[in-house]
């Protein structure tokens, strides 16, 4: 078993054919787009994402001389979990999820091939709301 971790992600690789599992704290990136299939299931697909804070050598103590590197992941839900994110979550909102991470490859007009990564979303919870000027009493 493979893991990698920043302190606010993981990504876990198993033998068994579960694929690899993302667990992590995110931000919605823009507010979830909802949809229903042809046969009723409810999806929601967003952006994640994630942010990674480093100390350069030399660097003072203190928040002062972070250097930031940001993660950014598609994600889907479905059914009860689409509902959820589509009813109590917007860009900003702060949260919890856990996942399978999924490869998606295609071939454009110009037969290019392209491939993306994607949480396909076991369970998702809300941390916080997003920051506001309002929430901050400005």
């Amino acid at each position: 078993m493979r893991k990698f971790s920043n302190g606010l992600m993981s990504i876990e690789r198993s033998s068994a054919m579960n694929g690899i599992k993302v667990t992590g704290v995110f931000n919605l990136v823009a507010d979830p787009e909802i949809k229903i299939l042809e046969k009723g299931t409810l999806v929601s697909n967003f952006r994640l994402a994630n942010n990674y804070y480093s100390r350069p050598k030399g660097a003072p103590e203190g928040n002062e001389g972070l250097e930031s590197e940001a993660t950014f992941l598609p994600a889907t839900a479905f059914g009860e979990k689409a509902k959820k994110v589509g009813e109590t979550m917007r860009k900003g909102t702060k949260v919890l999820v856990e996942g399978r991470l999924r490869q998606e490859t295609w071939t454009d007009k110009e037969n290019v091939k392209h491939t993306i990564y994607k949480v396909m979303v076991s369970s998702i919870n809300k941390i916080s709301d997003p920051k506001t000027p309002e929430a901050a009493g400005v």
